[in-house]
């Protein structure tokens, strides 16, 4: 799942209150540049203090509004597990701290209201999808997202192909003669086995193979029942082939993991699944580019901020794209369902390209938010409609 909910995300843009801070940077996780964590820190509260001062407290003050923030100077268990990046929210009452996998820009900023912007880039990468990982040896079944693989249940499914042996006669002949020699007191006991396959072991094994791949089949597409996930599959042949023949779960992907990861971990196989998914998750951003551009003139499009914001609200984006360089202040009027732009920040003010974003992603929308040179054409914003208003 997201590492922030969409909802918590609309939570912190519509958040309001006289001094709320907003902090951002990027962290390093391993080796001796993470001394450098805190040091980034107390120099961004630095600048937050400025920042507090320029709006009319006074030193003392300024510095009574960080003082709980500086805390986390003071434990080394906060600097810890950090991931790519960190963002904070303070109001002087409440704090939020977001240990993020994605790279922040280094910055703070205090106003009336939140600073979402830099977080928008989560909805990038909203993917989730199955991995099942199969062997004769054994079969794994994870769930993942962009950020976390977690190891889930597949009710029905065998443990191993071994498992599948043991039910039927393999067919071989054995035959066990023991001698034993009576030759006196202390004599060893001799044993010799005469073994030979039979002529049938190749199809015995093919017929236990489609067994063991079949009853994986029928608990895959049991599990993921009226689920349109996708399934990736990370097998080596024989197996890879013989499930990807009999599969009939719609959302199997076309692009697999090939080989033995019997003894690869989670967090290696969701690097290597993901390498595959980002692919997936930059084309799909490709095609949505070049649907906006067959749509736009029409009323399933726009590159106006107050058609889309009301669309966003009415929950009729398909898809949208917003640029992370730009801003738009002004209030949305939910009851008269219409935006007033501002051309500078007004008291209560919100970024409406933000909100544009959340209310989209709330609704199913795909939700690109990316630099301005990544947008389908010249305007901050753009979106396509389901349907026209």
């Amino acid at each position: 799942m997201m590492p922030i909910e969409a909802a918590e995300l609309e939570d912190l843009g519509s958040h309001l209150a006289p001094l709320s801070m907003s902090l951002f940077m990027p962290a390093f996780r391993a080796g001796q540049e993470v001394q450098q964590n805190p040091i980034r820190f107390k120099n961004l509260l630095r600048s937050a203090k400025t920042q507090l001062i320029e709006r009319g407290l006074r030193p003392a003050e300024a510095r009574d509004y960080l003082r709980p923030i500086h805390e986390h100077l003071l434990h080394s268990d906060f600097w810890r597990q950090l991931d790519t990046g960190l963002a904070l929210f303070w109001d002087g009452s409440n704090e939020r701290v977001y240990k993020l996998p994605i790279m922040l820009p280094e910055m703070v900023m205090v106003s009336e209201r939140y600073h979402i912007k830099p977080l928008l880039p989560l909805m990038n990468m909203d993917t989730r999808f199955y991995l099942l990982v199969l062997s004769q040896s054994s079969i794994r079944m994870f769930q993942a997202d962009a950020w976390s693989i977690r190891q889930v249940n597949l009710p029905g499914a065998p443990r191993s192909y071994e498992e599948i042996a043991k039910f039927f006669d393999v067919e071989k002949s054995l035959q066990h003669h023991t001698q034993t020699s009576t030759r006196g007191p202390g004599m060893a006991r001799s044993a010799v086995f005469h073994g030979q396959g039979s002529a049938g072991d190749e199809a015995q094994e093919k017929r236990l193979l489609t067994e063991y791949v079949t009853q994986i089949k029928v608990a895959v597409e049991a599990m993921l029942n009226s689920q349109n996930t996708p399934l990736m599959i990370a097998a080596a042949d024989p197996l890879l082939g013989m499930f990807r023949r009999i599969c009939e779960y719609p959302f199997l992907e076309r692009q697999h993991l090939h080989g033995n990861f019997d003894q690869h971990k989670p967090h290696k196989l969701h690097e290597l699944a993901m390498n595959i998914m980002s692919t997936k998750l930059e084309n799909a951003r490709n095609r949505a580019i070049t649907r906006y551009r067959q749509l736009a003139g029409t009323p399933l499009a726009s590159n106006k901020l107050d058609a889309i914001v009301t669309a966003a609200s009415d929950g009729r984006v398909e898809m949208l794209f917003i640029s992370l360089q730009d801003e738009a202040w002004g209030v949305f009027d939910p009851i008269r369902r219409q935006a007033d732009i501002h051309k500078t920040r007004l008291p209560g003010d919100q970024d409406l390209l933000d909100l544009a974003a959340i209310r989209s992603y709330l609704a199913g929308a795909a939700v690109y938010a990316d630099t301005q040179d990544k947008m389908p054409d010249a305007s901050p914003i753009a979106a396509a409609f389901r349907y026209a208003a």
